[in-house]
């Protein structure tokens, strides 16, 4: 990876993305960033997992039935979430930030996600896994469209997020070119604490969204744990998903490299 062109860093780029595979942390980092937005320009909402995308939105092509668009233009930086595979010329078209997440953690939160919040798949995880549209390949893929085109100070790690979360959403905010104070930060922090983001979930639940909340495996706000992959996974299900990320590219693996995946490649 090579260091950024400083002209692509200070040029006004009229788009901000946030990209990156399901389940690497989006729902939390959307709503602290939500959070200090609001805070910063004095919009006077409690942001909750409703219309938290009105200040912070899906792309365009990504926003589904039921959620808020964009209510802030003209005064409000315009930061978009998007979880598709790379696009020609978006790297060097728009201020981006790209966030990643241990792949083993992955696995369990998009399978728990798809079978018990969405309900679109109704397998095993062992199955899961192995599925070429869903699993470990699907990631990989997304994965490979993206990381020849990354420079290193664009990937964000959710393990490091949670680690130094105040330094983290300031760097992401720095990335994308967006002036936030760090009394801003500070409360975006301390309102995505993951008991209270918990807490509004199972009170209102999320945009778009119909699913059972009581059931704390079905809710989007779950553990937020690095390494509970553990606990589900079992050893045939570790060793196909080394087997796959052995034979990754070069680029890929220095990016989940970043994780706590131990990535022997890169």
């Amino acid at each position: 990876m090579t260091e950024l062109d400083p002209a692509v860093t200070t040029r006004d780029a009229e788009r901000r993305l946030v990209c990156g595979y399901p389940k690497t942390g989006r729902t939390w980092l959307r709503f602290m960033m939500a959070n200090a937005l609001a805070e910063e320009h004095g919009l006077g909402i409690d942001i909750d997992l409703n219309n938290v995308y009105s200040v912070v939105p899906n792309e365009e092509t990504g926003a589904i039935n039921g959620q808020p668009t964009f209510a802030y233009g003209g005064s409000v930086p315009k930061i978009e979430m998007s979880h598709r595979r790379y696009q020609e010329g978006e790297a060097t078209g728009s201020r981006l930030v790209f966030m990643t997440r241990d792949p083993r953690d992955i696995m369990v939160s998009h399978w728990l996600h798809d079978s018990l919040q969405v309900k679109i798949f109704d397998g095993s995880l062992r199955e899961y896994v192995r599925d070429p549209g869903r699993g470990i390949s699907a990631f990989l893929g997304h994965l490979e469209s993206w990381a020849p085109h990354l420079e290193h100070n664009q990937i964000v790690a959710y393990e490091e997020m949670c680690r130094s979360p105040r330094e983290v959403v300031t760097k992401i905010f720095q990335t994308l070119g967006v002036t936030i104070s760090d009394g801003s930060v500070e409360h975006a922090v301390s309102q995505g604490e993951i008991g209270r983001m918990r807490q509004i979930e199972i009170d209102s639940g999320i945009a778009g969204h119909d699913y059972d909340r009581s059931n704390p495996e079905a809710r989007r706000i779950r553990a937020g744990k690095i390494g509970g992959f553990i606990q589900y996974l079992e050893e045939a299900d570790l060793s196909f998903i080394d087997s796959a990320i052995t034979k990754a590219s070069e680029p890929t693996q220095l990016v989940i490299a970043t994780t706590p995946y131990p990535v022997t490649y890169a």
